[in-house]
């Protein structure tokens, strides 16, 4: 049972694997030869970092909350893994943020898909903007904490308003099933004869206490798909955003950092800090 213990602990923590030559997937399916140095420059610059923010326009409500830190760490996960589906959405997998070799309207669009993201009321998946989503559809106030599925009912409701990407719409299946005869209905628009982008999202919980060792070799399996964003989850009341499998580990990006609110267009710019230092 102790090994057992061990083995769910060490795949929660995202340690990485002591054999440094064994394959990693990423989000959207792509191989890697170990933790090399591609590896790494596609994670600090092809995965998006939302972080707790401070100092930002008020959230609508009594308190007026001006910071997310200790409260928004799922929001800002659940930011994360839609930025990511948006991105691959309009650009496939080969962009990495900073990359000059890349054309400049391809560099325009990353930009202005992250400040999608931006945390002021006018960007249609801020903090302010979820938050807001969240009181609608879910009752929820102030600092009240938000699961995963409630963070994705929330972008769900945002993303049916901005209409995105080719009109790209979201499914959250709170029932943990997916009914694939039911797919080709979401993705079908008006005419009948375009299709639109699907995002899937099916909130699932892997065990009571800590994460069941039976559910390990099927969730890391799932990276190897081109369809796969990754993951928003971790412990209760602290989330995390899993970009990346190897062996029977994850790596992840944390957002409980606080960062000062940087307004967009200013020097030094917002999107320099949404990647990994």
């Amino acid at each position: 049972m102790e090994e057992v213990a061990a083995r769910a602990a060490n795949f929660l923590r995202g340690a990485p694997s002591s054999q440094p030559h064994h394959k990693i997937w990423m989000a959207g399916g792509i191989e890697f030869e170990g933790p090399n140095m591609e590896f790494w420059s596609r994670a600090a610059f092809r995965t998006v970092w939302f972080s707790y923010r401070r100092d930002f326009p008020p959230i609508e409500g009594p308190q007026r909350l001006t910071t997310d830190a200790g409260w928004g760490c799922t929001l800002r996960s659940a930011q994360m893994m839609f930025s990511q589906c948006l991105l691959t959405t309009l650009l496939g997998t080969g962009w990495k943020l900073g990359d000059n070799k890349l054309p400049a309207g391809v560099t325009s669009t990353i930009c202005e898909v992250i400040k999608w993201f931006a945390d002021t009321p006018d960007s249609p998946y801020s903090i302010q903007n979820l938050c807001k989503a969240g009181n609608f559809i879910l009752g929820k106030n102030g600092t009240d904490w938000y699961s995963p599925s409630h963070a994705a009912l929330a972008m769900q409701q945002l993303v049916a308003i901005h209409k995105p990407c080719a009109d790209t719409t979201v499914q959250v299946f709170v029932d943990n099933t997916i009914y694939v005869d039911q797919l080709p209905s979401f993705c079908s628009t008006v005419s009948e004869v375009d299709w639109r982008p699907l995002i899937v999202v099916v909130p699932l919980r892997l065990g009571l206490t800590q994460t069941n060792p039976l559910y390990i070799e099927t969730v890391v399996s799932m990276f190897k798909h081109p369809q796969c964003m990754g993951i928003v989850g971790g412990r209760p009341r602290s989330s995390l955003y899993f970009y990346a499998a190897q062996d029977e580990h994850l790596y992840y990006l944390d957002p409980h950092t606080v960062q000062c609110v940087v307004p967009i267009g200013a020097d030094g710019g917002f999107d320099t800090t949404v990647h990994q230092q």
